[in-house]
């Protein structure tokens, strides 16, 4: 890009920047004098028709809301429905309560499982070393045999030479 459009480029912006900076002052500056508020938008946007009915609607009366007639209940519907409620309420703590219940039981479940597990590992490690205990056994009675057997031959031996 050659130097010329550049500078214009940079020009550019720099007066778009002073233009929009200008128009925000000015737009901050009518409104801290009072002269931009809504009241003159208003009357400088809207037309006379508009004018009109907006007045129209400020002054008008009040609209009744409507309220849908209900049967005024007889006292035995009213102590039943109240009885109903209570009665959920009572639900909604016993509920609670069992959902605890069921927490703990469940916590105590899982530690009885794992007390359970440790039992079984133990008693696999038990049953482990027995049988090498009883290996062991055979494998000395084994030696305690052969050397025996040994001790035999060689009184044998030493019979047979004398």
């Amino acid at each position: 890009m050659n130097s010329f459009m550049r500078a214009l480029t940079v020009g550019l912006a720099a007066l778009c920047v002073v233009l929009l900076t200008a128009g925000i002052t000015a737009l901050m500056s009518l409104r801290g004098n009072g002269t931009l508020t809504a009241k003159n938008l208003r009357a400088h946007i809207l037309t006379e028709e508009e004018h009109k009915w907006l007045e129209a609607m400020h002054h008008r009366a009040p609209e009744p809301v409507d309220i849908p007639k209900v049967p005024p209940a007889n006292e035995t519907e009213m102590l039943s429905h109240i009885a109903e409620m209570a009665g959920a309420a009572h639900a909604n703590q016993l509920m609670m309560r069992l959902r605890r219940q069921q927490e703990a039981l469940d916590e105590r479940q899982t530690y009885l499982d794992q007390q359970w597990a440790d039992l079984q590992l133990a008693k696999a490690g038990l049953e482990r070393m027995q049988r090498q205990v009883q290996e062991q056994e055979r494998g000395t009675e084994l030696a305690n045999k052969a050397q025996s057997d040994e001790q035999a031959r060689w009184a044998a031996a030493q019979v047979a030479e004398a």
